[in-house]
């Protein structure tokens, strides 16, 4: 459960500012932890402060992670800065 919860927070906390071999090797753990190809979406503040967990305010991007490709991506885009 600990390996879960620091993939996660990895993810969370800005796989984009990771090298490529550390994103491969996330991606990797993910896949040993999964046993199958994964993906994982989360919401980005990209505006202002969080604001909890109700996040259907322009506020915020949608992004993922597939093991495939092996890196964060934004999949709906948020508000322009």
């Amino acid at each position: 459960m600990r390996k879960i919860a620091a993939l996660l927070c990895c993810l969370c906390m800005g796989i984009v500012a990771f090298s490529d071999a550390a994103r491969a090797d996330l991606a990797q753990d993910i896949l040993e932890l999964t046993g199958a190809r994964t993906k994982i979406v989360w919401v980005h503040c990209v505006q202002g402060r969080p604001k909890g967990w109700d996040a259907v305010t322009a506020d915020y991007e949608l992004k993922g992670f597939d093991t495939d490709e092996g890196t964060a991506r934004v999949i709906l885009p948020g508000p322009a800065c």
